[in-house]
Formats: structure tokens, sequence, C-alpha cells
């Protein structure tokens, strides 16, 4: 609920102010126990906020009020989805992170790179972030041991170009792949992608890691998951989602690659997940 006229006597300014100052959207008067209810009998469902001017280039001279009435929530949906909207990423062009280090990495940021980026950091690596649209050849040409694929937002096989250039790379360099990158990588060696009902999201999802029969509590924030699939002697299932029993984890055998749902915190105690950046760096180790 927005406060029109705040009056304490210890303000310093307005929420309206402060959000446009920081350039968040605010929304109000939304009932937001009747999107609960929607959400828990349709699952997972798309929802965009436009501004009056965005929406009048979308849909025409239809006044917002009308247009409610009239269009339909999937054309609202197909309408958006063909707009050209510019998304903002976290990582628009090549950076070099950190310059020394025994191991050289790179990792392709579709989104969140930074607790990937602090981790290799502590582990003495040499890290070179690059965007989401990073060719496969600038990478192999860069004589890295390793490659990270970073965790991101959105359906990932929508991600032809990205997709097509993790192939390229696959099976020549040591792959670590997390969330979206983990999805990106199971569909570039011909494994398939659904969406979730409700997706994964919080900070408390067991995982059952399958060699030790160990249960991890992990964070998640996806709203995709890797199809089950046949044997292949290939691939090899790593973690399973104790809730609902989808692919938390893969190893590729042939490729000293690998990849989780999840994503990876690196602590000091009985949740720390530093062991999988040590698998990594031991693949980047074995020639």
């Amino acid at each position: 609920e927005w406060c029109e006229k705040p009056s304490n006597f210890r303000m310093e300014g307005t929420l309206e102010n402060l959000l446009k100052e920081k350039g968040v959207v605010g929304v109000c008067g939304i009932d937001t126990r009747e999107i609960v209810k929607i959400l828990r009998q349709e699952g997972t469902m798309n929802a965009s906020i436009l501004s009056e001017k965005t929406f009048v280039e979308i849909f025409g001279d239809k006044k917002i009020e009308n247009a409610n009435k009239e269009t339909s929530f999937d054309t609202y949906m197909t309408k958006i989805k063909n707009y050209k909207v510019v998304i903002k990423s976290c990582d628009k062009e090549k950076s070099v992170v950190k310059e020394n280090g025994k191991h050289s990495v790179a990792v392709i940021g579709y989104g969140s790179t930074k607790k990937i980026v602090d981790a290799l950091g502590n582990m003495n690596c040499k890290i070179n972030v690059y965007p989401k649209s990073v060719k496969a050849e600038e990478i192999l040409n860069a004589n890295f041991d390793g490659v990270i694929l970073s965790p991101g937002s959105g359906d990932p096989s929508e991600f032809k170009n990205e997709i097509e250039q993790i192939k390229k790379i696959f099976g020549k360099l040591p792959i670590f792949a997390v969330g979206l990158g983990h999805q990106l990588l199971a569909i570039s060696q011909n494994l398939e992608t659904y969406k979730l009902k409700y997706g994964h999201r919080g900070d408390s999802i067991p995982s059952r890691k399958i060699s030790s029969n160990k249960i991890y509590t992990t964070t998640q924030n996806v709203g995709y998951a890797v199809k089950n699939f046949e044997k292949r002697d290939d691939i090899t299932l790593t973690f399973e989602n104790v809730n609902e029993k989808t692919i938390d984890g893969l190893y590729y055998k042939k490729a000293k690659s690998f990849s989780v749902q999840f994503d990876i915190t690196v602590c000091d105690g009985p949740q720390d997940m530093s062991f999988l950046y040590s698998e990594f760096i031991n693949n980047m180790e074995v020639k």
C-alpha cells in the first residue's frame, strides 16, 4: 500500500522519489491474495509492467482500461513477447576481473556472476567475464583452462545462439554450469527442458547427491528443469531434487564437464558447496 502523503517527522524523502532515483518500478493497488490464488491454481505465469507510452506502442491507440476488457491474456503476452524489448544483462562487455592466478577461467554471464567470481577469486584463479553473446572462437583462442556458464533467467530453449556456442566449446575445455547454464549445457547435448509449474525458488530446497546419498539444502531460483531422459553412457545423474525428483545435477563423462541446477554457496558450515569448485579445478588440472 502506497502512502501518498507521508508525514513522519524523521522522513528524508518519499518512497516514490526514492524508487525513481534508483530506477525501480513500484506497483500499488494490487490484490496480492488474489494473485496467490491464481498462481496456486495455474502455476507460474508470465506478467508484464508497462508504462502507458509503451502500452500504446504495443497495442495501438487503445486505452489500457478498454484493452483490458477486449484483449485476452494470451494475446497480451504474444504481442509483448514480439515487441522489441532490450533485455538488461549484468554483463554486456568482456571484463578482466582478476589478472593473476594458477588457473585461467572464462565466465560466460547469462545474468548473475558475482558469487561465482568471488569464489573463483578465493581459489587462485585468473578470471575473465564475457557477455552471453560471446563467440566460442574467442573463448577457445584465449587459452583458458576452463569455462563456467553462469545462472540467469528466461526460457533456456530460446537461447539458440548461446547453445550453439556451448556446443563448439563442449569437449574442448572443462565446463562447470550453474542454474540457467546447467539447462543450456543440457540442451547443447540433445537433452530437453520444460517449464516447472511453480518453479523452484527459495533457500531451503533439498537436493540429494546420488553418489553419497547425502542431502544438501540448496538455494534455487529457476523456472525450468531438464527432462528425465533414457540412460546414456556419456551422462550421469549426480543430484536429484528430493521433493519432485527432478534433475539437479549432471556429469558429462567424456568432456570433464558437469552442471547443477542450484546456486553454489561457499561457506564454512555444513552446507559448504566448495567441493564443486574443487571438482572443476581438478578437471582443469587433468590433461
